[in-house]
């Protein structure tokens, strides 16, 4: 790692926040997803913070043109009045960059996508026995790309799998949102008639 960032002004409880991260070839942080699952720390401002602050995080080049992906452990301990940060790397636990892993698919908790303004709407034409409600967890990169969108079975009155599968696809493929300097997630509704 060429820079680390504070952490501690965000982060007013003791425990660890596990969270995994991509850089491009040239060092720079391009994904921060939050495995609260993973996490001791659980506030949700708190992840929030520190995922926005881990985006400012610098790695050493490297060759590739793939991504590197992998997941990093911060403590946070109460010592002296102040929290310390200890990396979890001289544990064993720093696994960013190996070849290609798969992203976990855990929910991302970062700021509010809702204050970002869309730019492009899905075209949403499914059809269903019943109108209703469908509710879609939605994550856009710092770069408007919708890259998360799963329909929320619990929340939405419409059930049918297949609907909730069509909508979250045509949401991923078709919306945009405006850049912003970090990764936003929202619960977006969608009526249907």
């Amino acid at each position: 790692m060429v820079n680390r960032v504070g952490f501690d002004q965000h982060v007013d409880d003791v425990g660890t926040i596990v969270l995994y991260i991509c850089a491009d070839n040239l060092g720079d942080v391009t994904q921060i997803q939050v495995l609260r699952s993973k996490s001791t720390i659980k506030d949700l401002k708190t992840l929030s913070a520190v995922a926005n602050e881990a985006l400012k995080m610098k790695f050493n080049a490297v060759r590739r043109a793939l991504p590197q992906c992998g997941e990093m452990t911060f403590t946070f301990e109460q010592s002296t009045g102040r929290k310390d940060i200890i990396s979890a790397s001289k544990q064993g636990q720093n696994k960013v960059f190996g070849s290609r892993p798969m992203p976990p698919s855990t929910n991302v908790e970062t700021g509010d996508l809702g204050q970002r303004k869309i730019l492009r709407h899905a075209n949403i034409d499914v059809t269903t026995d019943e109108p209703g409600q469908i509710v879609v967890y939605i994550c856009a990169d710092k770069y408007g790309r919708v890259i998360k969108a799963q329909a929320v079975r619990g929340k939405s009155s419409i059930k049918q799998a297949d609907v909730l599968l069509s909508v979250s696809r045509a949401i991923q493929q078709q919306m945009r949102f405006a850049p912003a300097n970090q990764q936003d997630c929202m619960y977006y509704k969608i009526n249907i008639e």
